[in-house]
């Protein structure tokens, strides 16, 4: 049959009835064709919700399935699944004539959209009348049943009544208490099925990550998020969040739609080595914190924290008790206290923002700089020390490269490698234990 204006051949029927389900592009357009039960159905492959390419799907029974969101259209009708109907996407009449599957475009149905209501988080950002509004997201995971201290809880708590004092609106929300999801990825499939909404919050009205996306978007003019530091690193919860958040820079990506705008996130509890907490830039907060903080995160390394450091510092001296009654006439006046110097190598604006901290805060830091420092001329010296004990080593190897090339294809080692495997060995022999010594034989064998 030669092709005509509205009927179009879309490929070999041997071929196309080899799959349940494909993606088949033809006369500029790509097409969802099935094959079930020895009948092709076909159908336009850009699904209703976010534009998913249908035919890169699965087919459930007589419904192709989106590989995106998992939206259901039936393989030959185009309609939607039981209960939506009215989001259909078009369909084509199908005949095999002659080995070929053709298509009728001009007898295509219409796609139509079941209206929805679009999902509350989906209005546009817009600032409401009102106070400075500071919303605290907690991060830290415990048992509800059984809780316990948290010493980067403390710290945002402690914040976030330093703001309120000040006539801020603010908003506490424990991520241990909220049951949401985590990220599934969507953005691995395509940048434009990682939506805003996100999409398992539309689906999912059971995910509370919903709350975070409203203070992140919607409600707070500032947010601190705080987090235990454990083997150097933020909870498992604060990465949990951090991934769902895609969705709100993806809107860039996509709409071009900045999302957050004109507001201020901080992190608490989780610095960098020798580096104060961006909350505390707030003088009112972190004074207050240090005043009122006891001990760090039980069993966690939140004392790497300056400002835990200060207080268990602080903590652990014993209390100077005034003396009652008037000074003596003969008492000399106590001499001020010298003002302590920042870290050298710190920029001019760090230096700045040292001179405003509390002195427990920065006597913490620069006995951590200096410990810092320590370490790094240590390490620098151990490898120095390396590479001079390495040089004669080196030397006598030297005239043997090209037998070391030679031997390389044959043992399956570069040069480099089995050079590395000498240095170690020499260095085991040197340094290492009875132990290691029985091995040194076996590893240049190697």
């Amino acid at each position: 049959m030669p092709e005509t204006e509205d009927w179009i051949d879309i490929g070999a029927a041997v071929e196309l009835s080899k799959q349940p389900l494909q993606q088949v592009r033809a006369g500029n357009r790509d097409f969802a064709v099935s094959f079930k039960d020895g009948q092709f159905g076909v159908i336009a492959n850009g699904c209703n919700h976010v534009g998913g390419p249908l035919g890169g799907g699965r087919l459930d029974g007589e419904y192709v399935t989106c590989p995106w969101h998992g939206w259901k259209f039936q393989r030959c009708t185009g309609l939607g699944e039981p209960g939506f109907e009215e989001d259909a996407v078009p369909s084509y009449p199908v005949k095999v004539e002659r080995s070929r599957v053709w298509i009728n475009l001009a007898a295509a149905t219409r796609r139509s959209r079941k209206p929805h209501d679009p999902h509350p988080l989906a209005r546009e950002p817009r600032r409401e009348p009102g106070p400075l509004r500071v919303a605290g997201i907690s991060t830290t995971v415990m048992d509800l049943n059984l809780p316990r201290f948290s010493g980067s809880d403390h710290l945002l708590e402690c914040a976030l009544k330093s703001a309120a004092e000040h006539g801020a609106e603010t908003k506490l929300i424990r991520l241990n208490e909220l049951k949401f999801r985590p990220c599934e990825g969507y953005y691995s499939k395509s940048a434009r099925a990682c939506t805003w909404p996100c999409s398992i919050t539309e689906m999912d009205k059971a995910d509370e990550m919903d709350r975070v996306y409203e203070a992140f978007v919607h409600w707070a003019d500032a947010v601190i998020v705080a987090s235990p530091i454990r083997w150097g690193a933020a909870s498992s919860l604060y990465f949990k969040m951090a991934e769902r958040l895609n969705c709100v820079q993806n809107a860039v990506t996509i709409n071009n739609r900045v999302l957050k705008q004109q507001k201020k996130v901080d992190m608490t509890d989780t610095p960098d080595a020798g580096v104060l907490p961006a909350a505390t830039d707030l003088d009112s907060i972190i004074t207050r914190a240090l005043a009122e903080r006891g001990d760090g995160e039980s069993g966690t390394g939140a004392k790497n924290s300056p400002a835990a450091t200060a207080s268990d510092a602080s903590a652990s001296e014993p209390a100077q008790v005034a003396p009652s009654g008037d000074p003596s006439p003969a008492a000399e006046p106590a001499s001020p206290m010298q003002p302590i110097e920042p870290p050298a190598r710190w920029t001019p604006d760090k230096k700045a923002a040292f001179a405003t901290w509390p002195r427990d805060v920065q006597e913490t830091v620069v006995a951590r700089n200096g410990e810092l420092e320590a370490d790094y001329t240590r390490k620098t010296q151990e490898a120095a020390d390396l590479r001079r004990t390495a040089e004669p080593l080196l030397k006598a190897i030297k005239p043997f490269e090209a037998y070391l090339n030679e031997l390389a294809p044959i043992i399956g080692q570069t040069p480099d490698t089995m050079i590395a495997s000498l240095l170690g060995v020499e260095y085991q022999l040197r340094k290492g234990d009875p132990h290691s010594y029985s091995l040194c034989p076996f590893n240049v064998s190697q």
